[in-house]
This record gives structure tokens, sequence and C-alpha cells, in this order.
């Protein structure tokens, strides 16, 4: 399930609804369109083994014709989808960047595989066998960024299913757009965990809004104290302010996991790779067969 907003940005338009006269009026110009397609193209040669460089070359050929490169200083986000035209868009503003020409290579491969995975992950569905690889390594993040902090490899040990069947919770909801009663059972064979032990009742929760997730959270006394601010700050902290939307949006999860992969780029960070490599390598091994 894509997002049309984005609740942890500020209620960022997570996808664009304009006409492609209103996007032109956005476009950068002729020269630096070919520019990137340039770059681009010569950056290719070193990432031979990257598994989006066949898509990536056909885009190349086809002179980008499937992307809008824009610059919109009011849009925080560097890339993003155009529902009427189904093209992807590619917003160098973000960066912080006057001309296409500043911008590092590594870092203009790595957007127009970001736009171009953003882009088939709307279009294309994931099959479901993704569904709890998915979840699983939402799951391994959340444990490994709070763990330390709120005590779950000491004393509050046995708080770890908890935390591993809400978050489970979140993902088959939020992502999938599971029906979130659904999501409580199917959650229970991933986890081991029922809700029948939680202390709060899950119907008080919309599981379709990361904020209810943070809140269930602090509720049950999974993570005590945490708040969407903490959250929020830990996570642009340990991800980057562009991955942020990675925690409520499939399409930006899916993005941000391939363009990890890159390596060198700011865009997003490797260490996404870390924290279960075996589901990274399952979850990237499957993405490829649909992007």
């Amino acid at each position: 399930m894509i997002k049309q907003k984005l609740t942890l940005i500020a209620d960022a338009t997570n996808i664009f609804n304009f006409s492609q006269n209103l996007m032109d009026s956005y476009s950068v110009s002729i020269e630096d369109k070919e520019l990137v397609s340039s770059v681009v193209k010569i950056f290719s040669k070193k990432v031979k083994e990257h598994y989006t460089l066949a898509k990536i070359q056909h885009h190349i050929s086809n002179n980008l014709s499937r992307f809008d490169i824009v610059s919109i200083s009011k849009y925080s986000l560097p890339f993003t989808f155009n529902a009427p035209t189904k093209k992807a868009v590619v917003n160098i503003a973000a960066l912080g960047k006057r001309s296409v020409s500043s911008i590092d290579p590594r870092d203009l491969y790595t957007l127009i595989v970001s736009a171009h995975v953003f882009a088939n992950s709307i279009l294309k569905r994931l099959p479901p066998s993704l569904h709890a690889d998915i979840s699983e390594f939402m799951s391994a993040i959340f444990l490994k960024i709070f763990a330390k902090k709120f005590g779950l490899i000491g004393s509050f040990y046995h708080l770890i299913p908890e935390l591993r069947y809400l978050v489970s919770v979140f993902v088959f909801t939020s992502f999938f757009d599971y029906d979130q009663k659904e999501s409580y059972k199917t959650a229970v064979r991933y986890a081991k965990y029922s809700k029948s032990s939680l202390k709060i009742d899950l119907d008080d929760y919309d599981f379709r809004n990361i904020y209810d997730l943070i809140k269930a959270l602090n509720d049950n006394g999974t993570l005590p104290g945490l708040t969407s601010y903490m959250f929020v700050s830990i996570m642009i902290s340990n991800f980057g302010e562009y991955n942020l939307s990675m925690f409520e949006d499939l399409a930006r999860f899916n993005s941000a996991i391939v363009a990890s992969s890159i390596n060198g780029n700011t865009i997003t960070t490797p260490r996404l790779q870390l924290f279960n490599p075996d589901l990274y390598n399952k979850i990237t091994i499957g993405l490829s067969r649909i992007i």
C-alpha cells in the first residue's frame, strides 16, 4: 500500500499528481538532462555487477524518456513518482544543488536507480513471499537501533518478541494492506508471540500510521518513553533524512534497500546491509526480479 502523504516528513506529498505541463515548468534545462544521461552512462561502467545496470542502461538508451528531472525547492525529497504521467521524478533541489553538474556522479546514478525502483514499486506488486522477509528485516532494524537504549539486551530481553510482534503487525498492515485483524494472526507466525499477552488493546491503534506504532510500543511498555520526536531524531541520525520515509512507505523502503547496495553514495547508507545480511540478500534478490 503506497502512501499519498508521508507523516514523518511534515505531511510531505509522497506521490505527485501533476500534469505534464506543470512538471515541464519545473524541469531542468535540456542541457542538464543530457548531462544526467551522460554522467549516468559513464558511471554505469563502474557498477558493472550491480543488478540494476541493465534497467538503467535501458533508460539511458531511451534518453530518460520515463523520467522528469526537475528542481522543486519546496519539495524536500530527491525522488518521487508522478501518477498521471506514470513517470519517475528526480528532484535535484532536494540535494541543495543549483545544477546537475555539482552532483557527484555516484549520487546521480543512485538517484536514477532510486526513482526507478520507487516507480516500479508503485506500478508492480511485490510477491507475497517478500512480505514476511520485509517484516522481519524491519523488526531487525528496530531491535538493533533500540535494544541497547531500552534494555532489550539485558534485563528486558523478554520484551523482544513483543517488539517483533508489534512491528510485524505494522508492516503487514501499513506496507501490504492486510486487514489489521488479519495482521494480528499473520504476525504470530513470525514473531512467535500472541496479542493476548500484550498490555494494550491493538484495536485502539491504527497500524497504517507509523505514529500509532510508536505510541503502541510506548503504551505497551515495550519501548517505554519512546516518542515520535525521539523516533524521528534517532532514525535520521542513523539513516539520514532522505531515508526517514522508508519506515512508513513500502516504495521508499524498496528504494532505500536497493540504493544502499551502491557503495559510496550519499543518498542512502550501506549500513542497511548490516542489520540482517541474510534477509537483506533475500529481499534484494526478490526486488531484482520485479524492478
